[in-house]
């Protein structure tokens, strides 16, 4: 297929989600105004005439992103929500958006490029690497006025002395969809009672429990045991997380075990067991999965290095171009918003930072950076034969899609490194693997001299960690869709009459995914400028080609399944960790 073809057939896909095929326009950039306004949203009494403000401006600069924000904030003022509702508005004050479907001069190359600081995030005995001063968004430095914010968001209360419990499910969703939008719970299938059987099987197979389901034997397991023993802050007002979940070889019959005990669907505490666990998952996919792995293992460290290791010219800076646009600016955020003392792993559950601390450690440990296939086959997802497990849709669509970066990446490497020898020969290339290689714990498995397909894994594996595994374990607002599966806070149920936080303590949960919904480029928009020469082009436009026919072999696929599973749509998936 020729270059000019294979444009042809992508763009009519992309025209279809309403990319802009060519467009050199990018996004509205915030400004030091809008700054100041967003500090001054931080107070109360302040909210209304700023978000009226705000609501001007965004029609003034013909701006709809900036418009819909506003109105769903509003909207949630609205709900009593003032304290939270705060701190969204001092936050989207700083990381203001716009329309996300003009990437292309979002994606500049830039020759001279502004140096990237390496900082080091110790956490315990743990060490991170991370980058300071990203090129991409200069305006969102570390400011006096967002350094106050992360000193307000530091100080978020746990419990609230407003106890208004949650309301009714269909309430609570309506809610949702007011505030946020329709497709705020787009991909979760799960509609049923929480504690019925077949939603536990759906959560663990095709939702947020799946990073966690293994095979042991002849059962299904999904082990969070060691969740047991981490101290909460408080023993007299919160609930300790973990337990072990097992499942028949068929997903059926299923238990829980939590403190020594094993509960059934036929206990009488078994609402309470299986909340707790739905919640640890919650949990553990955002500090272990999301937070360690994807956020500073991968998106971090990456990202310092692209920028301090390879030039702008280099062929694996161009490919990585795209999968690390602001990359460098979320995670020195991230320090304080998400993984530190100030953060809302620390300040939205009921984990001490001793444990925290502890959990960064074992997520560390625990790493792999293997391609899927190894990864699922290590989890026993994979039959004899390399299919995946029947009912377990999440194997099988990520055998799918991590097949189509591994094609993309292996093609690409392939136009620049003929063999090993090649590789070995770029020292440029060589102080790139350096620094990865430090920066990933020694169990990651990546080995210390690089070879062609070494890495073409490591590229490809990196890729599929900041766009679409990112997403997965991002989407929060999933299992938040309803509140029946779980939250981040377990309070005691014989102090509060129920595990469950009330409607304000819950709302620090959609905090923290607002925090992470600002739309972005996606992997199948326009940054076919970023290579080098036209058989690079063509390499990526067979990919995005490919991904626009999985996504329609996709709708094809979940006809015939009892729970659809639509989570890894290239429509949506962002190409980096840019929130």
């Amino acid at each position: 297929m020729s270059l000019s073809n294979a444009a042809m057939t992508v763009a009519p896909n992309l025209s279809q989600v309403g990319m802009q095929v060519g467009s050199q326009d990018g996004w509205v950039r915030p400004r030091t105004l809008r700054g100041v306004l967003g500090f001054l949203r931080g107070y109360p009494w302040l909210v209304l005439p700023m978000a009226l403000g705000s609501l001007a401006w965004g029609r003034l600069t013909r701006n709809q992103r900036i418009i819909d924000d506003r109105r769903a904030l509003l909207k949630l003022m609205a709900k009593g929500a003032d304290y939270y509702c705060s701190l969204f508005w001092l936050f989207r004050g700083f990381y203001w958006t716009s329309d996300p479907h003009r990437p292309a001069s979002f994606f500049a190359i830039h020759e001279d490029q502004p140096a990237t600081e390496p900082r080091t995030l110790k956490v315990g005995s743990l060490e991170l690497a991370y980058g300071s001063g990203d090129f991409d968004a200069p305006e969102l430095r570390l400011s006096w006025p967002i350094r106050l914010f992360y000193r307000l968001l530091g100080s978020l209360p746990r419990i609230q002395a407003d106890n208004r419990p949650l309301p009714p499910i269909e309430d609570y969703r309506a809610m949702l969809r007011d505030i946020f939008g329709p497709t705020f719970v787009s991909y979760r299938p799960i509609t049923s009672d929480p504690n019925d059987p077949e939603t536990v099987r759906a959560y663990m197979t095709h939702d947020y429990g799946a990073p966690w389901l293994r095979r042991e034997g002849e059962r299904f397991v999904a082990d969070l045991s060691h969740w047991e023993s981490l101290e909460v802050v408080d023993p007299s007002k919160y609930e300790r997380y973990g337990g072990r979940l097992e499942f028949a070889a068929d997903l059926s019959e299923v238990s829980i075990t939590w403190q020594g005990v094993r509960y059934t669907p036929a206990h009488r505490d078994w609402a309470k067991v299986r909340y707790i666990f739905t919640s640890t998952v919650l949990l553990a996919v955002v500090v272990e999965q999301h937070t360690v792995h994807v956020h500073y293992l991968n998106a971090a460290l990456f990202g310092l290095a692209v920028r301090t290791d390879l030039t702008p010219d280099h062929p694996i800076y161009r490919l990585l171009r795209p999968f690390t646009l602001r990359t460098v600016m979320i995670n020195e955020h991230a320090v304080h918003t998400i993984i530190g003392q100030s953060g809302l792993l620390y300040h939205g559950s009921a984990l001490s930072w001793p444990s925290l601390e502890t959990l960064y450690q074992h997520a560390a440990d625990s790493y792999r950076h293997e391609p899927m296939p190894a990864y699922l086959e290590r989890q026993g997802l994979l039959e004899a034969d390399g299919a995946p497990a029947p009912g377990v849709a999440f194997a099988d669509e990520s055998l799918r899609v991590y097949g189509l970066i591994d094609r993309f990446v292996r093609d690409y490497v392939s136009l620049y490194y003929a063999d090993d020898a090649a590789v070995a020969a770029d020292a440029t290339l060589a102080g790139f693997w350096a620094r990865i290689v430090d920066g990933l714990p020694a169990t990651a498995g990546v080995a210390a001299t690089p070879t062609r397909e070494g890495l073409v894994d490591l590229l490809a594996v990196f890729i599929w960690n900041v766009s679409f595994w990112h997403d997965y374990t991002s989407q929060t607002g999933n299992s938040l869709g309803d509140y029946r599966l779980g939250a981040v806070l377990l309070k005691r149920e014989d102090v509060y009459g129920t595990v469950m936080p009330n409607m304000q303590e819950h709302l620090v949960t959609l905090l923290a995914h607002q925090l992470t919904t600002v739309q972005g480029p996606k992997v199948v928009d326009n940054f076919h400028h970023v290579w080098l020469d036209d058989e690079a082009r063509a390499v990526a436009l067979r990919f995005q080609q490919g991904l626009w026919d999985y996504r329609a072999d996709l709708e094809q696929r979940n006809q015939g399944r009892d729970l659809v599973f639509n989570a890894f749509d290239p429509a949506v998936i962002e190409t980096s960790v840019q929130t």
